[in-house]
C-alpha cells in the first residue's frame, strides 16, 4: 500500500507546481518521525538563532508588505544591529 500522493517506490512525484506541497509534506513526515521517535508532544522545524533565523525574520516581513501591497526593496538590514 503507497502513502497517498507517493509513488509506491517510495519515490514522491514532483513538478513545479507541486513542489511546495512536497516540501511540506516531507517536514510533516520529518517532525513526525521526530515525534515518534523521541515522545514528544510538539516538535518545531523552525530555523535556529542566528544569521538563518534572522534571514527567515526578515523574509517574513517582507512576505507581509508584499502580500499587503506595500513592497519594499529593503526593510531593514539587521534586527542585531550589524
Amino acid at each position: 500500500m503507497c502513502a497517498p500522493g507517493w509513488n509506491c517506490d517510495g519515490s514522491i512525484p514532483i513538478n513545479r507546481r507541486s513542489f511546495p506541497q512536497v516540501v511540506l509534506k516531507v517536514l510533516q513526515l520529518l517532525e513526525k518521525c521526530l515525534l515518534g521517535n523521541y515522545r514528544m508532544d510538539a516538535i518545531t522545524l523552525q530555523p535556529a538563532a542566528g544569521a538563518t533565523g534572522e534571514l527567515t525574520g526578515l523574509l517574513l516581513i517582507r512576505a507581509h508588505h508584499e502580500k499587503n501591497g506595500n513592497p519594499r526593496k529593503k526593510v531593514f538590514d539587521s534586527g542585531l544591529g550589524a
